[in-house]
Parts: structure tokens; sequence; C-alpha cells
């Protein structure tokens, strides 16, 4: 039965990320967002956890966004550069969750759309951590790096079709050296 229903799944999550318009935009927007738009104006104590929601994407789906739970802090000063000395940057870290009670709804909501009988779960878990490097004058961006783990699994009775998925973006901006 799984395999018979993994072509209807794979379909109801496409229609479903297809809500959210051009993914490639979304994913831009989600970027900027938590490399930038979040910590505008923002005042934060050294070593103190926060928390905060806002809209992610899933990693199994990457077009489709749900709202995730959030804790980050600014941990420290340092240098923006590898070659710098001077800590004119903040390293700020963050861990993000998707809401339990929002991913449970949307489980229930494909599980129906693809027409899973009962004796079908799935089970979805996700996490997004970040190491972001920013200046916090201009917020722009010097390291970013990011990793993102996904567990989904189609269980029925004692059998069940696992996905796993492991992302890493690392990203590091300075001046570029030519050499000739």
């Amino acid at each position: 039965m799984i395999e018979i229903m993994r072509p209807r799944l794979t379909k109801q999550i496409r229609n479903e990320s297809e809500k959210y318009g051009n993914s490639t935009e979304a994913l831009v927007a989600e970027a900027y967002g938590i490399e930038t738009g979040t910590w505008i104006g923002a005042s934060l104590d050294q070593g103190v956890w926060y928390d905060m929601s806002m809209p992610l994407s899933l990693p199994l789906a990457p077009g489709l966004f749900l709202t995730h739970q959030i804790e980050f802090a600014f941990t420290r000063q340092v240098p923006c550069m590898a070659d710098s000395t001077d800590e004119a940057c903040v390293e700020i870290v963050l861990r993000a969750t998707p809401d339990p009670a929002e991913l449970k709804r949307l489980l229930l909501h494909v599980a129906q759309r693809a027409g899973v009988g009962h004796k079908e779960t799935f089970q979805v878990s996700a996490a997004t951590y970040l190491r972001l490097v920013t200046d916090p004058m201009t917020l722009q961006s010097y390291d970013r790096d990011i990793r993102r783990y996904a567990y989904g699994t189609a269980v029925e009775g004692k059998f069940d079709s696992p996905v796993m998925e492991y992302e890493r973006t690392h990203a590091i901006s300075g001046p570029i050296a030519r050499t000739e």
C-alpha cells in the first residue's frame, strides 16, 4: 500500500507547495528574512536566548512553508573576516523546528487529500540550524552556515518507508583577491 500511495502523496505535496507561488522567490525571501530582515532594529543581549516564530520552508518540501518555533542568541563578537582582528561583527546562532500543531494539521490534510487509509500514518521531524556572522551596523552577512535535517516516514503496520535529508549551505563573503 505504501508504494502505491507514494505517487499520490508526492502529487499532493506538490499541489500544496504551489499555493506559495514561485518557490525560488519564496526561498530568497526566506533567506533575506532570516539573515537580515529579522535583525533590523533588534537589540540583543549577549548570551541570552530569545524565542520567536516565523514561516520557513520544510526541508522535505522546500516550496512548502510552515510556522517554525525558533530559538536564537547573540553569542559573541567576532572578526567579520578570517584575516581580520577587529571584532566588528556578531555571531548569531539559531535553531528552528516546525510548529508541532501546524505540522500535524498539514500531515492530516495531506493524508486526507491523498486518500490514505486510517492505518497509515505520516511522521516528519525536521530542524534547521544557522550560524550567522553579520555586521550589526550594516547587517551585511560575512559568514552563513545553514544545516537542515529532515526525516519523514509513512508507516503502515510494521512497515515504513523512511526519507532522510541533510542539507548544508555555507557562504562566506568579503573582498575578492585576484591573482595573475
